[in-house]
């Protein structure tokens, strides 16, 4: 009998320590680190860019925000005013110091379309092709010969003006605004006309209004 119950002692302290073992690795198994999903990544060019998801904000950065990728990921249809502009910037910055066989109204109008995948370009000017302002087409107009506020000249905005006297068109977007002036990015001006090069440069309020007859300040839809 004292044999019996040391056996069946024996055998209860033998299950009770598999079941302590077995529990053991099972909390350890699961308080283990654990599988997590694979980290999503921007797209596989790195210089795209990552995309964000587009907001409200009053301000762009055109050395790079949206990404150039959202062209492709987000239909330039759904994108509010303020990332049509952020993608636009974007777009024209990366050609910056670019040496092309454009002009300066081509190579804006090649801009719009690559930035919104194709779905719209800048419209051709009126009445002429050395107007000062553009036919009809998905551009709002903002400003039409006037002096305003620099608050009105948004980056990512474009003007279309005669430059150094009538009949002398020029395209640009803004690349920047303060109350001092403004930043052009543009073609075919930086070392005269006729080179092709894409680049930003400077022109104060007062030479604006000096060096341009006429203009007219778009917003692109």
């Amino acid at each position: 009998m004292k044999k019996l119950k040391l056996v069946v002692m024996l055998a209860v302290m033998f299950i009770a320590t598999m079941g302590m073992s077995i529990y053991m690795q099972g909390c350890s198994k699961e308080t283990g680190t654990p599988n997590l999903p694979e980290r999503i990544t921007g797209p596989a060019n790195t210089d795209e860019g990552n995309v964000n998801v587009p907001g409200d904000t009053s301000t762009v950065d055109p050395k790079g925000g949206m990404g150039l990728a959202a062209a492709a990921a987000i239909n330039w249809n759904t994108l509010n005013t303020v990332s049509k502009r952020q993608l636009i910037l974007e777009t024209a910055y990366r050609e910056n110091g670019w040496d092309t066989d454009y002009n300066c109204k081509t190579w804006s109008q090649h801009i719009v379309t690559k930035a919104s995948n194709g779905v719209t370009s800048l419209p051709p000017t009126c009445p002429i092709s050395t107007g000062y302002y553009f036919c009809s087409g998905r551009v709002t107009l903002i400003l039409q010969n006037q002096s305003a506020s620099y608050t009105y000249f948004l980056p990512g905005r474009v003007l279309q003006m005669w430059y150094g006297g009538v009949n002398k068109p020029h395209t640009a977007f803004i690349f920047s605004t303060s109350p001092s002036g403004m930043e052009w990015i543009d073609c075919n001006f930086i070392g005269g006309v006729g080179n092709g090069i894409i680049g930003i440069h400077y022109i104060s309020w007062s030479d604006f209004y000096k060096k341009v007859p006429a203009y007219t300040l778009y917003e692109v839809y």
